[in-house]
Parts: C-alpha cells; structure tokens; sequence
C-alpha cells in the first residue's frame, strides 16, 4: 500500500513542522484529523493540540476527509488560523481582495522624494 506524505505545521511557530506519512485505505482515512493531532502532540511535545486547519483557514472536521490535493496542514490549540491564504485559481499568488502594505512613508519624505525628482535648476529656486 503506498503513502502520502503530509507536512504537519504547528499554527502559532511556522518553523516547527515535521512530516507524516498516511497510509492509503479505506480503513485508514476514519479517524485522519486524531491522528494528525496525536502526532502533532508527540512531535511537538505540546498539549492541548485541538484543530488541524487546511491551507487558506479551513477547520477539518473531526469525521472529514483530507482532499486528495492536501499536501500541509496546520494543528493549533484553538487560535486562529496564522498561515497563508487560500490559493487562488489562476496560480499567481495574489486575490483582488488582498491589501498588502509594503511600507509606511513619513508625508515629510514623500516631499523630500518629490522634491529631488525635480530637474536640478527648478529645485534651486525652492531652496532660496
């Protein structure tokens, strides 16, 4: 019977992860979200290891199934989901509905940033 592995993130530290090999079956595929927490409290020697969320913040249900897709998985005990979003369809990474703030400029340097675009004879004359 061949297995799939499946990497185990701890929710709340993203760089604690190990990977879990789930055997292929029918009889194997009941009880998958116990086992992934049980592993996760052995691995990361952590109690109380409640929810195992799918990538983009989907909670599993205790008799759900991992789609066949699902390659990650993220155990938390009971805080929201921290990892990344659902992945968009068309691959690029990126939703219309995301707002990322690269950075936060002072108004005062905004100015500055203008002022020393200007050609170098009109920003003499602001100087004076």
């Amino acid at each position: 019977m061949p297995s799939r592995a499946l990497t185990v993130t701890l929710n709340f530290d993203h760089s604690r992860k190990f990977a879990l090999l789930l055997p292929e079956g029918a009889d194997s595929r009941k009880n998958v979200k116990g086992l992934i927490l049980r592993e996760g409290k052995n691995k990361f020697r952590t109690k109380g290891l409640s929810s195992v969320f799918l990538q983009g913040g989907i909670a599993l249900a205790p008799d759900e199934d991992l789609p066949e897709s699902t390659t990650q998985v993220w155990v938390g005990k009971g805080e929201p989901y921290t990892g990344p979003p659902k992945p968009t369809p068309d691959g690029d990474g990126s939703r219309s509905e995301d707002i990322r703030v690269i950075a936060y400029a002072r108004p005062h340097s905004i100015n500055n940033a203008h002022m020393k675009l200007i050609l170098p004879s009109q920003s003499q004359q602001f100087h004076r």
